[in-house]
């Protein structure tokens, strides 16, 4: 009745014979004549606690539920967790296998664990990030350092090395396994984010809801009133794990895609990864700062899956969404024309990407002349939302969109201060008869003399070197000197500034580079204090 009804059924008498055991084995014969598969589609209905609670009935129920059960809990852990277990690491298995190898493991989690055990894991782990949470010491500035950024040497605070990083590492070495549990206090609290709000107890315990009954406290909120915690100092050290640990994982991105050359990684992919890395960056100030003011924070209470703005792991999915949506936007014009097909011709593509790239198209993306030095032209994710950017960034959406159209790859020209395409070209191809795309200035066809020109502007003389397509690292590490070049020119006094352009910087400074996961997590730019 229950698999059919395709939910549970609490009055068959099989669910109320299993349900309400007493604490002995005396009903362990009936159970055991039970079909299996009766037993398992009711279990399969039951919650978490109610699961738990059956396990404790008997010996029977302990080894039912415990090793019989692993499919049932691998589901609620699935529908529990949606991190974890190498969840960011499982959308590339190569990467993975590369981060273990060279000693950057996100987290110290089994891989080979499952079901209860993975479960009770899982659980006794997010039963622990509260109390390290409050615990955490970050750091008191210690003596001040010299750095040289931008060729300009600058001094900041350094950290104290005497400082407890204990909770900071274990925090980071469980990484993504704690990133729900993470999300779920800065949500529980939101609302709570008053400094002055738990000081008050009558108030904690009268508030009404809107509906006019006693608000009713989740665990989180149990917790930090009968710690006597600042909720408001809680949420901003969430959002600083949450820093760290996307920050301690794209830069292993950033080493994998730059060290694996012989990889067919797509261009998109690396730019993704800068724009995650970029904003773990620049998130990491405003609500520290607020808190040290006595300000609440700036945040939402809308569902965090959608919204919180912490959720770092959604830049791809929002990269990826918008490049299928102007993909079928092309593709759908095609299919007018020349009807269906899995790869459309090559020039059909480039004339019909002036849709979207053509002074005269309604979706025009187009150059950013205005703000050219604005950090979010750097950024995909910004450029594919407001459809403006610089060179380099609109050449990478261009390619993307005509790759997934025809299959064919472009070339990135990196012409001197300019970004151009190049169409594919045959071995031998005089360079007088090759064909170019220039994504800034509204998609327009360019020939070898106009790629002169260009240089030409710049004061340089022109070589044919120049017009040779350059790799996607040297197209990833350009974007980062973009994004230093944006901070330089606001300003070299500020030390949240100078702490942004040194982290970028040893993305690219082969003197910064950071070989052991151990040695990331204390390193400048990734410890405690600077996430």
């Amino acid at each position: 009745t229950m698999e059919n009804s395709g939910g549970r059924n609490d009055d068959h008498p099989l669910y109320k014979k299993m349900m309400n055991l007493k604490s002995t084995d005396d009903e362990v014969p009936y159970l055991l004549s039970i079909p299996p598969d009766v037993q398992k589609i009711i279990l399969s209905h039951l919650g978490c606690e109610e699961l738990l609670q059956m396990r404790a009935t008997n010996i029977y129920y302990r080894e039912k539920i415990s090793r019989h059960c692993q499919d049932i809990w691998n589901l609620r852990i699935a529908s529990l967790w949606l991190n974890g277990k190498g969840a960011m690491n499982g959308k590339n298995i190569e990467f993975m296998k590369w981060s273990r190898a060279n000693n950057f493991n996100v987290h110290r989690a089994n891989m080979e664990i499952t079901g209860f055990e993975e479960f009770v894991r899982r659980r006794r782990l997010d039963n622990s990030v509260f109390a390290r949470l409050q615990q955490l010491d970050f750091g008191c500035k210690g003596e001040d350092r010299r750095v040289i950024v931008g060729g300009i040497v600058h001094t900041v605070k350094g950290l104290d090395e005497n400082a407890d990083n204990t909770n900071w590492i274990t925090l980071m070495e469980d990484g993504e396994d704690i990133i729900d549990c993470l999300r779920h206090i800065i949500t529980s609290l939101g609302e709570y984010s008053d400094r002055n709000y738990f000081s008050h107890s009558k108030v904690w315990k009268d508030q009404p809801q809107s509906s006019g009954t006693k608000h009713k406290k989740s665990r989180i909120e149990r917790l930090c009133y009968e710690s006597e915690c600042d909720p408001l100092k809680m949420i901003v050290n969430c959002k600083r794990v949450l820093n760290g640990i996307y920050r301690l994982h794209s830069y292993q991105q950033w080493k994998y895609l730059n060290e694996m050359k012989t990889e067919p990684h797509l261009i998109e992919t690396g730019a993704s990864v800068v724009a995650t890395f970029f904003l773990t960056i620049s998130r990491s100030s405003p609500d520290k700062t607020r808190w040290q003011l006595g300000l609440p924070p700036q945040m939402t209470t809308q569902d965090p899956h959608t919204s919180d703005p912490y959720l770092f792991d959604n830049v791809d999915e929002e990269i990826d969404s918008s490049l299928c949506e102007f993909t079928n936007v092309i593709k759908s014009s095609l299919e007018k024309r020349l009807g269906r097909s899995a790869n459309f011709p090559l020039l059909e593509v480039i004339q019909e990407m002036q849709t979207i790239f053509g002074d005269d198209s309604p979706i025009k993306f187009r150059g950013n002349t205005t703000n050219y030095y604005d950090a979010k032209n750097s950024l995909l994710h910004e450029v594919l939302t407001r459809k403006s950017g610089i060179p380099i960034t609109l050449a990478i959406v261009y390619t993307a969109i005509v790759r997934r159209v025809s299959g064919a790859h472009l070339h990135l020209i990196g012409l001197p201060g300019h970004i151009v395409l190049g169409l594919p070209f045959e071995e031998g191809t005089p360079l007088a008869e090759r064909m170019f795309v220039d994504v800034f200035h509204g998609g327009e066809h360019l020939s070898h003399s106009d790629l002169k020109s260009i240089v030409a502007q710049y004061g340089l003389t022109w070589s044919d070197e120049m017009a040779n397509p350059i790799s996607h690292q040297e197209v990833w590490q350009r974007m980062i000197r973009n994004l230093m070049h944006c901070h330089s020119e606001v300003s070299l006094h500020d030390e949240f500034n100078v702490r942004v352009l040194m982290t970028l910087q040893c993305l690219i400074d082969p003197r910064m580079c950071i070989e052991t996961f151990q040695k990331m997590i204390l390193a400048p730019g990734f410890s405690a204090y600077t996430c």
